[in-house]
């Protein structure tokens, strides 16, 4: 979604942006159902992570003009004729309800975005303090914040890469099997399983395409996002090999084969990559 020459300008979804999405570009939102889960005008599950999907859209800015500018700020919230304030605007396109809109708004409080309630105060110092030697001849400290540097940064936390991610297959077998068997078939019902424990890389050596297309599924995967979190990084290929990135991380595999098939190996390292995307995008400039 980020390269310049990308085609999609929409993107329809279900439950796509509730996590492990990082994305950098969202401005509008448009709910396409006019479905209501309320009761007794308070906002039910689907408003509420509604508006939970509204703070993680909002939330994105990640753009500095000049050396120095924080990145991860917003900047013209203040500044309501500056042609750039479009970069920081999310819209939220629905029906026009009003017992719905005034659900989104509480939810929306409840998240800690309240769109109606601006407080102005006034702070006036004493005119005692303003006589003070401090107040007259004091000098204030100001901290300048400094990026701190990740160019000693040489792969994922152990946290991370050192974890031993479980996926399990779905077994094939349904509630009907059990039923049109034979009458020993109370014996024989549960499905045996195997349990196949590999590495990314070992998956990577038996097909290198199964972990790269759930590498693409990732804007965070990317290269050029990847040199931003690890700047010693020297290709993508060391990044599913090394083994202080991807290479050493372990995946047990329960599935009715003794060795998985390839669609099973790419949903369990499509289901791991999830939870490693997650964490790369949660790091922030300190």
């Amino acid at each position: 979604l980020e390269d310049y020459g990308n085609p999609y300008r929409a993107i329809f979804e279900v439950k796509k942006l509730d996590e492990g999405w990082d994305v950098l570009n969202l401005f509008d939102i448009v709910r396409l159902y006019e479905t209501r889960d309320s009761r007794s005008g308070k906002p039910g599950k689907t408003t509420i992570s509604e508006a939970q999907l509204i703070g993680r859209g909002a939330r994105y800015c990640p753009f500095s003009l000049s050396p120095g500018q924080t990145k991860y700020q917003r900047k013209y919230d203040d500044d309501m004729d500056n042609p750039l304030r479009i970069c920081e605007e999310l819209y939220y396109h629905c029906q026009n309800s009003s017992r719905y809109l005034d659900e989104l708004k509480t939810a929306l409080r409840e998240a800690g975005i309240d769109l109606d309630k601006t407080v102005t105060r006034t702070y006036t110092l004493k005119e005692d303090f303003k006589q003070d030697a401090f107040y007259q001849q004091g000098i204030a400290f100001m901290n300048e914040r400094a990026v701190k540097s990740r160019k000693d940064v040489t792969g994922l936390l152990p946290s991370v890469r050192e974890k031993i991610y479980s996926f399990s297959a779905s077994t094939g077998r349904t509630g009907e099997d059990t039923v049109f068997e034979e009458s020993n078939a109370a014996n024989d019902s549960a499905v045996k399983t195997h349990l196949y424990s590999c590495t990314i890389s070992d998956i990577a050596k038996i097909n290198y395409a199964i972990v790269y297309k759930g590498l693409c599924k990732f804007h965070v995967f990317k290269f050029h996002s990847l040199k931003e979190y690890f700047p010693n990084l020297k290709s993508v290929r060391e990044f599913v090999f090394g083994e202080n990135y991807l290479g050493n991380i372990k995946i047990e595999i329960i599935s009715r084969e003794e060795v998985p098939a390839i669609s099973t190996m790419y949903d369990a390292c499509f289901s791991v990559l999830t939870k490693i995307a997650e964490n790369i995008s949660s790091i922030e400039e300190t």
